[in-house]
Formats: C-alpha cells, sequence, structure tokens
C-alpha cells in the first residue's frame, strides 16, 4: 500500500505549492499600493467613498471609488488578473478580476471587451464606459476572499490627479 502515501505526498505538495504562490500573489498586490494609473484617460473628478454608508433597509456600501468624466471612455485594468465575471447590471455591465486573494470590480461598462477565465495585464482596456448624456462614471470595488472591501485609493498614484478632482466621502 506504498501508493496512497505516494499519492497524499503528492496532494500535500501540491498544496504547498498553491499556498506559497498565493502567498506570494498577495504580497505582490499589496506591494502594488499606490502605483495604479487611472482606469480612464481624462477624468473630471474622482469620488472616494472612504467609509461603509448605511443606506435605505440595511443596505452597506462600503468603500469604493468612482471617476467621473463627460464623455465615452476605454476602460483599463488597474492591474493585472484573471477575469472570474462579467455580468450586467440593470442596463450597464460590470467585470471582476482576481489577484491572490484580492478582488477588483470594474462596474458602469457599456461594452465589455473581456470574458470570464480571460488574464489581464495592467492597462489592458476592458470595456467602455456606459454614458447617460455627459454623465458618464466607472465605480471600482476592491475586496478580499472574504468578501471585506478594502479602500482602493491608497492604490492610485497620487500625481496622476490634482486635489481639485478628489472628492472624498467619509461616513
Amino acid at each position: 500500500m506504498k501508493y496512497p502515501k505516494l499519492f497524499l505526498t503528492f496532494i500535500f505538495l501540491i498544496n504547498c505549492i498553491f499556498l506559497f504562490g498565493q502567498s506570494s500573489a498577495n504580497k505582490e498586490f499589496l506591494d502594488s499600493k499606490g502605483t495604479w494609473s487611472l482606469p480612464i484617460s481624462s477624468c473630471i473628478k474622482i469620488i472616494n467613498y472612504g467609509s461603509s454608508k448605511r443606506i435605505g433597509h440595511g443596505c452597506d456600501f462600503g468603500p469604493r471609488i468612482s471617476f467621473k468624466t463627460n464623455k465615452i471612455q476605454p476602460i483599463i485594468a488597474v492591474y493585472k488578473g484573471i477575469v472570474v465575471s462579467v455580468f450586467n447590471v440593470g442596463d450597464v455591465c460590470a467585470a471582476m478580476t482576481r489577484y491572490g486573494d484580492y478582488f477588483i470590480t470594474y462596474s458602469q461598462l457599456g461594452v465589455v471587451y473581456v470574458k470570464k477565465g480571460d488574464t489581464l495585464t495592467q492597462g489592458q482596456k476592458i470595456g467602455d464606459l456606459f454614458c447617460e448624456d455627459d454623465d458618464c462614471e466607472i465605480e471600482i470595488i476592491l475586496s478580499d476572499t472574504n468578501v471585506k472591501l478594502i479602500d482602493p485609493y491608497i492604490w492610485f498614484k497620487k500625481e496622476e490627479h490634482s486635489l481639485q478632482q478628489l472628492q472624498t466621502i467619509r461616513n
């Protein structure tokens, strides 16, 4: 019965490799704080919803960031990852990517160019922004595998925008 021991050893080694790889990916992701470029080329206003906000019926909308503009633009990936979901929310689409234990959701897409399972590079085009009249806004939500929402603002390069563009909403 040496084969079951060999099989168990193999499974143990695969799990160790996976866990080490995941840990390395998480460190790389955390080290990327302050390096992300904006997801759109021209931005009029940035709204940082820094803390949880409870609105009606106990719905909790946690930290997220929105980038406003006045025209349809391509949306680019702020960080590399694998597309784990593309879904519709009413008239708009959203794409969710994963890197290690972290998820980035891009919401308010009018057109999506990626599909589930695609590997993204930082700066790759994900889709085009949805606009209604001159109201165009991409929202980015950052979370982890525990579904904990994380304030994405600290991941973006600060020199790419001015304080005049930033509006922080903290509740």
